[in-house]
């Protein structure tokens, strides 16, 4: 799953439902810091302060993600910036960045901020484009459907695992049973 957070907005109440709807599936998160664009031309902060609002957003998220999550898979499913499992950008203008991508490219948080204010955020996506960003993050921290099942079938399926259909479902297998799963998100105060 990816996470969208709005940069100026922090975590919204739909975001907090889905992130918990999410965990509660054993669905693995990233993160997607969207509107970044926003923090320089519309609030005017400085990098330092930009650097200071992802890091707050990257905490709220985390302890999210282990409040929801038993220990053992809360840790290993935080989301980390220098790991690559937390990207910043902006849809909008199509463009994202990761450390592991700024590492590689030597684009980062100065040439962004540089980008937003003279208006070049187009050269920005061609550099840094969004799709291959976030694409790469995906690739490298979510589990392929053989791996997610084996964690996910047994928290989201009562039925009996040792039955055809439950082989079927953890095996990821296509000739198996059609199975469906029909989630519905409530206001819970």
């Amino acid at each position: 799953m990816i996470i969208l957070d709005d940069s100026v907005e922090g975590i919204m109440p739909q975001t907090e439902t889905v992130i918990r709807q999410a965990l509660k599936e054993r669905v693995k998160p990233v993160l997607f810091i969207n509107k970044v664009d926003r923090l320089v031309n519309e609030l005017k902060i400085t990098p330092e302060q930009m650097q200071q609002r992802f890091q707050k957003i990257i905490t709220e998220v985390n302890a999210r993600i282990r409040k929801l999550l038993p220990p053992e898979l809360g840790e290993k499913w935080v989301v980390n910036v220098e790991a690559g499992s937390v990207a910043f950008g902006s849809a909008y203008h199509k463009w994202a960045v990761t450390a592991p991508f700024t590492k590689r490219t030597g684009i980062g948080f100065k040439d962004i901020y540089k980008h937003c204010q003279e208006g070049t955020m187009k050269e920005l996506a061609k550099k840094a484009s969004l799709h291959n960003v976030v694409l790469n993050m995906v690739i490298r921290h979510l589990p392929n459907p053989l791996e997610a099942q084996k964690t996910r079938i047994p928290v989201i399926w009562k039925g009996d695992m040792s039955s055809s259909v439950g082989k079927a479902m953890l095996a990821v297998d296509e000739n198996g049973p059609v199975a469906f799963m029909v989630t519905k998100i409530i206001v819970d105060p």
